[in-house]
């Protein structure tokens, strides 16, 4: 491995970990900082799935730009034509690019690009295992949104195919991994709330926040076929396509596991 390649890799590994904790530095821009040469190969990233956390990825990777790493985001790629075009805008404007990235409806045509090392996968819950693989197996590092699976057998075929790569790839716990979780932690175990017997865990939310998230129109807007991969063929539900997580099959939100019938959990007001 090239001493290029192996500086690559190893700010692939630390910026994924730092995540959001890398503020931004005052009187650069992300163009400024990404066009510079260093001792590091510029890191050329691309998003799959541009939805809400997919845009909050490219604002995250641009104040790791301006913190002084050598990253763009250079494409984008989503089923949903809206997005592309939305998520264009994002990055030109994020990156200051003279002209649109370009943008892709398959994910196979992004992970074709040889100028991109990297990925930051933010699809649907149950397209993530099948967006890791074409990602390792097409030689590129990964971050992945949670969870990484919902059955067992995908996840134990992803592991497999990572493992025997060289590829680095991170999956996102954000909130788990901050300061104030770890501290939370070690006060636990080292007995700061006594013996514990016994723990519950409420929501206080009656309407949930994916029946808020826009859905295309009509399925000419998007790739139906594609959002639902592995899952069996159903005719086009634009409420599923755009609020996924309360579908049992697409998330494990709350009730998780696959239901063939697609039922929809957590709806309002008939449900919670």
């Amino acid at each position: 491995m090239s001493q290029k390649s192996t500086s690559r890799r190893d700010f692939v590994s630390t910026t994924i970990k730092a995540g959001a904790a890398i503020s931004a530095v005052s009187g650069f821009t992300a163009k400024s900082y990404a066009r510079v040469p260093g001792a590091n190969e510029r890191i050329r990233v691309g998003l799959i799935g541009c939805g809400g956390r997919g845009s909050w990825h490219i604002g995250w990777l641009q104040r790791t730009a301006e913190a002084g790493q050598n990253v763009e985001v250079v494409a984008g790629c989503d089923i949903w034509n809206e997005r592309r075009r939305r998520a264009a805008e994002i990055i030109q404007e994020r990156f200051e690019f003279e002209s649109e990235p370009t943008t892709y409806k398959d994910h196979e045509d992004l992970l074709a690009r040889d100028d991109i090392h990297a990925v930051v996968i933010a699809t649907a819950d149950h397209q993530h295992c099948t967006h890791l693989r074409d990602a390792v197996n097409a030689g590129k590092d990964a971050y992945v949104e949670k969870p990484i699976a919902l059955e067992l057998d995908d996840l134990n075929k992803t592991i497999d195919v990572v493992k025997a790569s060289d590829r680095i790839v991170q999956f996102g716990t954000q909130g788990r991994s901050s300061k104030g979780a770890l501290a939370a932690k070690k006060f636990i175990q080292e007995g700061g709330l006594g013996k514990i017997i016994r723990v519950e865990e409420s929501r206080s939310a009656y309407n949930p926040y994916w029946n808020f998230y826009k859905n295309p129109e009509k399925e000419s807007d998007t790739d139906w076929k594609r959002f639902l991969m592995h899952l069996p063929y159903r005719p086009f539900d634009a409420d599923m396509h755009g609020a996924w997580m309360g579908y049992l099959g697409c998330s494990n939100r709350y009730c998780g596991g696959l239901d063939e019938s697609y039922e929809r959990f957590c709806s309002f007001p008939d449900g919670c």
